[in-house]
């Protein structure tokens, strides 16, 4: 077959936009991000090169590691075939190691990244993250790996004891900071400021569907301890979401939260911390203890104190009222909230 002028002329124009169209075709997203990290773990990273034409594609995804100067101190090509109508997974794993700087993604040959991720060290300035998905991003969607430094329990087995019987009668400077779920009507709360008057209290909204409690209760705090003058709170209590338990949040992501929690906490000017829970009857028992024994664990780090609240999960403080028998309701009834209000109290007198 002779091609002639004018069919090649057709063809030079016609294939510019059809490799345009295929490219409009594939999409590149973020899969999975590890949202906190420790020294010297592995930070995680998988994409979904995703194909919405209808015969099967090839892409290259190219992902760049940075150092905090900005040099380029990783790159890696992940050359991929990706199925009509289907996906392919990049993954890229690093230890988190040195001065870390930025994760960025993009098709080979594209200008600009498709998206990036950035570090935060514990000494570093919030920058108002939310919850997104399962990690934290900031407005201009940048997510962000949040770093915490290694570290050996502050606590030991010879002074444990001492410890836990000088909190019981130390009162730290500044007051105190109670930062407590959002349950139905503010009768509680009311109790809470009656039972503790030294104490300034702040409501943690619910967290979205779709993320993860325990960084969304990590960002509501970040934003109640940034609105007080550092020192301001001498003593913070933090009651963890029951929704973990729920939604079933890994224990490690949990312990990690809380750590960074303290962390943050202890920075402010916090000399004595505290995080209580997570409760919840509507959760197997199994994963609401592993849940607790991370919190616990990560509490021992900075010889904080935890509250397990086992006692909170019996029926008779779940009961709607006026009801009777097994049917429990989602929040814990007046008699419920009553008594966990005295505990909270009790915990930063």
């Amino acid at each position: 077959m002779r091609l002639t002028l004018a069919s090649a002329l057709l063809l030079a124009m016609f294939l510019p936009a059809a490799a345009r169209a295929e490219e409009r075709a594939l999409g590149l997203r973020l899969d999975y991000l590890s949202p906190i990290v420790r020294d010297g773990e592995e930070v995680r990273l998988s994409l979904r090169v995703e194909n919405r034409a209808p015969r099967a594609a090839r892409a290259t995804v190219r992902v760049e590691r940075t150092d905090a100067s900005g040099r380029v101190a990783e790159r890696r090509d992940f050359p991929l075939d990706i199925p009509a109508g289907g996906y392919a997974l990049a993954s890229y794993a690093f230890r988190a190691r040195g001065r870390l700087g930025e994760l960025r993604w993009r098709f080979v040959g594209a200008e600009a990244p498709a998206g990036r991720a950035r570090f935060l060290e514990e000494a570093g300035e919030w920058p108002d993250l939310a919850p997104e998905g399962f990690g934290l991003a900031d407005k201009e969607e940048t997510r962000f790996v949040l770093r915490l430094r290694k570290r050996k329990a502050e606590r030991d087995a010879y002074w444990a004891w001492p410890r836990a019987l000088a909190r019981q009668f130390k009162r730290a400077p500044g007051g105190a900071l109670l930062f407590v779920p959002r349950y139905a009507g503010d009768a509680w709360i009311d109790q809470l400021r009656e039972a503790a008057p030294h104490a300034s209290v702040c409501v943690r909204p619910v967290a979205p569907e779709g993320t993860v409690p325990a960084l969304h209760c990590l960002a509501s705090l970040e934003r109640a301890l940034a609105a007080r003058a550092e020192g301001a709170a001498g003593a913070v209590l933090v009651v963890l979401p029951a929704e973990d338990a729920l939604r079933g949040t890994d224990p490690r992501l949990l312990g990690a939260a809380v750590e960074w929690m303290l962390a943050r906490a202890r920075r402010v000017g916090a000399h004595r911390c505290v995080v209580a829970g997570p409760f919840t009857p509507g959760a197997p028992l199994a994963p609401r203890e592993s849940l607790r024994e991370a919190a616990c664990e990560a509490a021992r780090l900075f010889d904080a104190g935890a509250l397990a609240l086992e006692e909170l999960e019996g029926d008779r403080y779940w009961r709607p009222e006026g009801g009777s028998g097994r049917v429990l309701a989602r929040e814990p009834n007046a008699e419920g909230r009553a008594r966990l209000a005295e505990i909270l109290a009790a915990a930063v007198k």
